[in-house]
């Protein structure tokens, strides 16, 4: 009799642990299919940058783009707008809903962080992935990390553009 309560006492409690985690996991999906709208080419939802410090990435993008026709766009994320297992998707979302790059030349770049979610994601568009391969994005963001470490978001974000100009 002792057995078949343990049995039955172990069988509910999983029953509400998965119970619980499916809960869960509905919450983190409501997260992540809210898209904000943009803001302008800098969306700081975070307030990590100081306004001279937006003007000065914005004045950078616009740069870019003039050049070259690549669109570039930087975003913030706070931890209420997605989950750090979903961030790649989410700034995925974002760069697609926001139409970063040029329709028929795919050549759009998002720069996702999240300080609270402590993480990073770039996003290039297929007409970009000649000249900014995966290797490539992913020693740009290790060239970053350090700046990122020590909450200096503005510089890591500086120096991954400087670093998309010099591959574009």
């Amino acid at each position: 009799m002792k057995q078949h309560l343990f049995i039955l006492i172990a069988f509910l409690t999983l029953s509400f642990f998965y119970q619980a985690q499916a809960q869960n996991n509905k919450q983190d999906e409501k997260k992540t299919h809210t898209i904000p709208k943009p803001i302008g080419s800098v969306s700081d939802y975070e307030k990590l940058f100081s306004d001279a410090q937006k003007q000065e990435l914005i004045k950078m993008i616009t740069d870019i783009e003039k050049k070259t026709t690549i669109e570039v766009a930087v975003v913030t994320i706070r931890k209420d707008q997605t989950t750090k297992s979903n961030f790649e998707n989410f700034t995925f979302e974002l760069a697609n809903q926001w139409g970063i790059g040029k329709k028929n030349k795919n050549n759009g770049i998002l720069i996702g962080i999240s300080a609270g979610l402590k993480t990073i994601r770039i996003n290039i568009g297929s007409g970009l992935e000649k000249n900014l391969p995966d290797k490539k994005v992913k020693s740009i963001i290790d060239i970053i990390l350090p700046y990122c470490k020590k909450g200096n978001y503005y510089k890591a974000i500086n120096q991954s553009i400087k670093e998309i100009e010099k591959n574009i």
